[in-house]
């Protein structure tokens, strides 16, 4: 007797023989079906007949079993490598702007994140400054210096006439202008305090 053909890769059968039947997309396993197989999370098959899984490509995640695509990450939150069972959030210091992101961007200066996972960065508010790059807060300007408008990346100097006197300032204060102190008057010296008696003329 001959022996049916064995079913060939990407199709199956309960005994293994011929007829075949291709493997679905997302298939659905049950105890009689025992030679088709899920993806795994970080794999999907879209074919029908598939041998194989592909590996979610770097920006997308799978994170469930018989996936038949990868999800795109959200903004603030990227994956650098194919695979991925999950998206990474943006560190602190850095945000992710878009979707299907394989890297997050440090915040440029006069910029920071407090948080993971932003999708955009916090300007310097005020009366402060952030100096780097990939910055996780804003420094409050020192005394005698100050920042007039969100984002600085440095402090102002007050200038000539003008004062700071507490940190964090936006505003210069003008300093008060005295008039110039007169020296303390010198008493008259002492030939000059004695009276003088005119002499007659002979």
């Amino acid at each position: 007797m001959k022996q049916a053909p064995l079913c060939a890769a990407g199709s199956y059968s309960t005994l293994g023989t011929a007829p075949c039947t291709l493997a679905p997309p997302v298939p659905t396993l049950t105890p009689t079906e025992p030679s088709r197989r899920r993806c795994a999370p970080r794999g999907r098959s879209n074919v029908t007949g598939a041998i194989s899984c592909t590996l979610a490509p770097p920006g997308s995640y799978v994170d469930t079993t018989g996936a038949t695509l990868a999800a795109q990450c959200l903004a603030g939150q990227f994956s650098s490598t194919p695979g991925s069972s999950a998206c990474t959030p943006a560190p602190i210091g850095s945000y992710v702007a878009t979707t299907g992101a394989t890297a997050a961007t440090p915040c440029a200066k006069g910029s920071f994140t407090a948080a993971a996972g932003a999708s955009s960065c916090a300007l310097a508010p005020a009366g402060s400054y952030v100096g780097t790059t990939g910055a996780s807060a804003a420094t409050p300007c020192a005394v005698g210096s100050y920042s007039a408008a969100a984002g600085s990346s440095s402090c102002t100097p007050a200038g000539v006439g003008f004062y700071v006197d507490t940190r964090a300032r936006a505003t210069r204060r003008r300093a008060r202008r005295e008039p110039p102190r007169q020296p303390p008057a010198r008493p008259p010296p002492p030939h000059a305090r004695r009276s003088r008696t005119p002499r007659c003329s002979p």
